[in-house]
């Protein structure tokens, strides 16, 4: 008899459990939205809640498929403090808390140079607690009795894990996430979890996403009706989890561009070495599901295009998602005077030194001060207009990121997510990228596909390479667009950037 998979998947906003029959048919999927709350003046992720409704979600989905894996996979940066019998000691802390520049400069002086860590352990510094051992750090100096009782240190998606099968794990794409805390050489704790004072806390091993962690616990067998002998994974990172399709798939080299309100730009290196553009850059590396590095870049290109969007919408009348017009393209590219500068979320992208401006004929105008329509750039008059230069904007940024992660002549580029229903970025981003194969992807629900592909290894007991001919991406290549004048005015963009 066939078996089904469950996936739970914790994204920041919504939460899913998702359905998948053993040719990783996605067959049934379920929302909702728990959205955090605030304990001691900081945001907390509502943990207990959303493992309590996967519960109840079981329950149902139960009586009519035979479920015989469960997989978790959950977005980054988040873990649980836990005493001996794996409650809570401290609240599931979210990583959009900001705990000061004071903490950060306090963290680097105590182990190490944020430059030479992100050089030794493949992290970068991010804003807030986007970093599992900032984020431990911060518990540990803003709850110190209640993390003196913390026993347990555990990921999100292995809290997940324990809570459905009393046994607790380390993975590699978690572990490995801009932690501060994975060596990429001995694919274990670094030296940083050792001057913490946490090792003891940690799991022992970190190991493979595809093991199975264990059974299901008689507790949840009966609030379920699932059969004790289900079976649960370590669990995966939602990014990786988003990569491993298409890691097991291509054969020749790839990048991803899964897009969205951030930007997660993915492809595998050899080692965990970094340019020093690279580095000014934030690029990152994430640990595969075998350990070995992926070179990382994220920016928050949806963030930015709602941004400018909102300007529009409020001191223009236009709340258009406008299509490619090349008319409108040709007459910005032979103009070269409206430029839409970087960046939504400072520190972060190709450009982390960037402060989002514009510039117009000379003129520099600051989005900061833009509380009217009378001071904004005269190109907003023309909505479509400065549509398509914010579109060249996050086009210019994305080949720029494309660059850092190693871009070369060959090189497959999928597209996936929001974005690849923008015609107009997808047709730049290709012609700005000629040596490149840019197509587009159809894979849907990219992050619980991956986590039923860990499954399904896990519950057939089979390599992951030989459920490659399960997997179908469906792509469509980007059509060529001939955009004259597009790369001199990706120069005088750059050149604007004082990048070069």
């Amino acid at each position: 008899m066939s078996k089904y998979i469950a996936v739970l998947d914790i994204g920041k906003t919504n939460k899913k459990t998702v359905i998948f029959d053993e040719n990783l048919k996605q067959v049934h999927s379920e929302y909702k939205n728990f959205p955090g709350r605030e304990i001691d003046g900081l945001q907390t992720e509502d943990a207990e809640e959303a493992f309590n409704w996967f519960v109840g979600e079981l329950a149902k989905l139960s009586k009519k498929y035979d479920i015989g894996a469960i997989s978790v996979t959950t977005h980054g940066a988040t873990f649980a403090c836990t005493d001996k019998d794996f409650n809570l000691t401290i609240p599931v802390i979210s990583y959009t808390n900001d705990p000061g520049e004071g903490f950060h400069k306090n963290f680097f002086a105590k182990y190490g140079d944020a430059d030479k860590l992100h050089r030794e352990v493949g992290t970068a510094n991010m804003g807030g607690l986007a970093n599992f051992g900032k984020g431990v750090e911060f518990v540990k100096t803003r709850f110190p009795d209640k993390f003196s009782k913390t026993v347990h240190i555990v990921n999100y998606p292995q809290y997940f894990g324990y809570m459905l099968t009393g046994k607790a794990a380390a993975e590699y794409t978690y572990a490995g996430n801009h932690s501060y805390l994975f060596n990429f050489k001995k694919k274990g704790w670094s030296r940083i979890a050792d001057e913490m004072e946490i090792k003891d806390k940690l799991p022992k091993s970190i190991g493979k996403p595809h093991a199975v962690l264990g059974t299901i616990t008689d507790e949840i067998a009966k609030k379920t009706g699932l059969s004790r002998d289900t079976i649960v994974t370590h669990g995966i990172h939602d990014s990786n989890a988003s990569y491993l399709p298409y890691l097991i798939k291509e054969k020749g080299k790839f990048i991803l561009n899964s897009t969205g309100t951030w930007f997660v730009i993915m492809a595998g290196a050899k080692e965990a070495s970094f340019s020093d553009q690279e580095i000014k850059a934030a690029v990152f590396c994430n640990a595969n599901v075998y350990g070995d590095p992926v070179k990382t870049a994220v920016f928050m290109a949806g963030g930015e295009l709602d941004l400018y969007r909102g300007l529009l919408k409020k001191y223009f009348n236009c709340d258009k998602h406008f299509d490619l017009n090349e008319k409108v393209y040709a007459k910005i590219l032979s103009e070269n005077s409206a430029f839409i500068l970087p960046g939504f979320l400072p520190g972060t992208g190709p450009f982390p030194d960037s402060t989002s401006r514009i510039i117009y004929e000379g003129k520099t105008y600051h989005v900061a001060e833009l509380d009217s329509k009378e001071k904004f750039p005269a190109f907003f008059n023309d909505p479509e207009y400065a549509y398509a230069a914010i579109t060249l904007s996050l086009a210019i940024q994305t080949t720029s990121m494309l660059q850092n992660v190693e871009l070369s002549k060959g090189t497959r580029v999928f597209v996936e997510g929001g974005f690849r229903n923008n015609h107009a970025y997808c047709a730049l981003l290709a012609a700005l990228s000629p040596d490149a194969d840019v197509v587009l992807s159809d894979m849907s629900e990219a992050t619980s596909f991956g986590s039923a592909i860990i499954a399904k290894s896990a519950m057939k007991g089979i390599p992951l390479e030989e459920i490659a001919n399960d997997i179908i991406i469906r792509t469509e290549p980007v059509k060529k667009h001939n955009f004259k004048g597009l790369e001199e005015y990706r120069r005088k963009f750059l050149e604007l950037l004082d990048y070069n």
